[in-house]
């Protein structure tokens, strides 16, 4: 329960109806609390197993409040905790609105009256500052960042007045570049405190997958890199570096 909003999790379709039942039973008896069914959504997986596959299928549940029917998350993501949810359990919509929105803050500054030094500073601290949340929250893969990264690097170069053939890595460098934050490596360092708050969950069952995933990145042949395994390495280094200096 947070705010005016109550979530509820179960295992079971007659769990969640039980459950449901003493959320309106509570509002009626706190005679000032009242439900507004057109805002309660659900999302029921179940799994499904077969000598040929093994996955998680989405269900209807008929789940009912009082006497009104709750709604499945349908077509349109649902926003939750700021995050949106899709009955296909993905992120194309979110990685189609971060390449939109970008592109359009890009866009507008670029209209603007005034100095490409102005605009680039705009960008480092302000465009980039709204893509934060998304790439913290979502596990975006390389070519979506990649993309956004493409589109900067094409204002930073009219901004900043440097001939196309020139390598767009000097935008990003410390020195002698002109340090402005690259949203592929920006992605990394969004992803790294997430998968920390992740693995250090008061919650087991958080912890439980956090370690699962690690599992997963560490015994994988790719050599793509993954926030988990990064992760453990810096903590690693860190421990023993801190070992060394106490010796």
């Amino acid at each position: 329960v947070y705010a005016d909003d109550h979530t509820t999790i179960n295992r079971s379709v007659e769990g969640a109806q039980v459950t449901l039942n003493l959320v309106n039973s509570w509002t009626v008896w706190a005679c000032c609390m009242h439900i507004k069914p057109s805002t309660y959504k659900c999302l029921c997986l179940a799994h499904q197993a077969s000598s040929a596959s093994d996955f998680h299928g989405i269900f209807e549940a008929n789940l009912l409040i009082g006497n009104h029917r709750i709604a499945m998350i349908g077509d349109n993501p649902f926003k939750f905790i700021r995050r949106f949810i899709s009955k296909y359990l993905n992120d194309r919509h979110q990685r189609e609105d971060l390449f939109n929105d970008f592109k359009e803050y890009l866009a507008r500054v670029d209209q603007e009256f005034l100095k490409g030094a102005a605009k680039v500073w705009i960008f480092n601290h302000f465009i980039m500052a709204f893509t934060t949340w998304p790439l913290m929250i979502y596990d975006f893969p390389p070519s979506v960042v990649a993309k956004l990264t493409s589109l900067s690097n094409k204002y930073l170069k009219k901004w900043l007045k440097v001939i196309r053939p020139a390598s767009s890595e000097i935008f990003y460098l410390l020195e002698p570049g002109f340090n402005i934050k690259n949203p592929s490596t920006f992605r990394k360092c969004m992803q790294l405190p997430k998968h920390h708050i992740l693995m250090n969950s008061r919650d087991p069952t958080v912890r439980f997958i956090a370690e699962s995933k690690h599992s997963k990145a560490s015994n994988s042949k790719s050599k793509k890199w993954s926030p988990e395994c990064s992760l453990v390495s810096i903590q690693n280094c860190l421990l023993y570096t801190s070992d060394a200096a106490d010796e």
